[in-house]
């Protein structure tokens, strides 16, 4: 004998919250404006959206890019540093 139950629990949620906004400006804070309003929020349970998945992560990539300019940077300080010399004796 086989039997199968089936359960489904549904929670209903209804809140209503009074928001209050008050605006004022940083330079003169007399000069300010506020509004009152009922927010109801209603909720059944269920998601409308199915979950975000996270994005993997991405491992930066390694540049080797500059080192040939360093390289040749050093080497060129050298040349004009002998050029300069042997312009001076």
């Amino acid at each position: 004998m086989t039997v199968t139950v089936t359960v489904k629990v549904t929670v209903t949620v209804k809140v209503k919250v009074t928001m209050t906004m008050t605006m004022m400006d940083s330079a003169n804070q007399h000069d300010q404006a506020s509004t009152s309003f009922m927010l109801t929020v209603n909720s059944d349970d269920i998601d409308a959206a199915p979950p975000a998945e996270e994005a993997p992560e991405e491992t930066p990539v390694k540049s080797d890019s500059g080192s040939s300019m360093g390289v040749f940077s050093l080497i060129l300080v050298g040349l004009l540093g002998a050029a300069r010399r042997r312009k001076l004796h």
